[in-house]
Parts: C-alpha cells; structure tokens; sequence
C-alpha cells in the first residue's frame, strides 16, 4: 500500500523509476547544474546505479526530461534507507516531487526489511530541513535530529557540519 501524499500532486505526470546505470551520467549534470548539491564524482553515481538499483531512483516527465532524483542507500544494521542525496530540476518544483520521492525511497524500501529514512543536513540548510521535517509530520512518525557529524570532519574551516535526521519506523503494510 502506498503511503498517502501530502502535497498536491504534480500537474504534470511523472514516472518515479529505479536510476539505470546509462542514466547516472544524467543524473550527475543534474546534480552538478544544482548550486546547493555537492557535486560528486561521475563515478560515484554510476556506481550508486549499479549498487543500489532498488533504491536509487528517478523522476521522469510525460516528455522523458529528468524531473528529478533520490539516491538512497540502504543501511540495514539500522533498519534505514539513508537519503545521500535529493533534487528535483527547475521545471519540475514547487510540484511536490521531493515529497513523492521520499515516499518512493521509503516504499522501495520496505522489502529491504528497512522501516526508517535518515539524512544529514547541513544546520543552515532551510530547505531540505523543512522537507524531511514535514514528511515526517505528514506520516505521523517521529523525526529525531542528532548532531550527525560535528564540523571537525569537514576541510572546510566554516563547516557546521552535519545534523542526522531519523525519520520512521514506518508502518509495515503488506
């Protein structure tokens, strides 16, 4: 059973996919042309396709553009699926994507025997804050925020580093 919605949905329909291995290259422009994302290496969403098929997923229009992207990567000693990273393209926001990708993360999932969402934050990060604050609002399951990963782990001499959000357990649905 899917987990019910909470924004509108998108005006435009989306197709929300599992990332293939020749799409990563596409999904890396994406990422890159983000000025909020870290950009990583090519490889590293190649081999985020290739090693995480069940959970790394993709958003496409009716016209076959990328709307957008969750890379998660399982964490089974923590019964988590942990968002390393989400965007959602120009021409696709303000339309709830973030919010069906978390729910298409989760649900995919579910048959991993993983029942909670992680991701870290940087603390000034409003955005992605919000988002993952809501969605667990919007499920009704708790969202606890621990420090994460402290400053010092950083190269950067300004990093506040990372906070953790664990959101979940999600409700088991057969």
């Amino acid at each position: 059973m899917p987990l019910a919605a909470a924004e509108e949905p998108s005006s435009t329909p989306l197709t929300i996919r599992p990332c293939r291995v020749e799409e990563a290259v596409e999904v890396w422009r994406l990422a890159d042309a983000d000025p909020v994302i870290d950009t990583n290496s090519p490889y590293a969403y190649v081999m985020a396709a290739d090693f995480y098929p069940k959970t790394f997923l993709i958003a496409r229009d009716d016209a076959g553009r990328l709307a957008g992207y969750v890379m998660a990567v399982p964490r089974p000693e923590r019964h988590a699926v942990f968002v390393w990273q989400i965007t959602v393209a120009g021409h696709a926001r303000r339309q709830g994507l973030a919010h069906r990708l978390l729910e298409a993360a989760v649900e995919a999932a579910a048959p991993l025997g993983l029942n909670k969402l992680e991701a870290t934050v940087a603390p000034g990060n409003a955005p992605s804050t919000k988002l993952f604050t809501r969605f667990a609002e919007a499920h009704n399951v708790p969202c606890e925020v621990t420090e994460g990963y402290p400053g010092e782990y950083f190269p950067e001499p300004e990093s506040d580093g990372e906070r953790l959000f664990s959101i979940g357990p999600f409700p088991v649905t057969r």
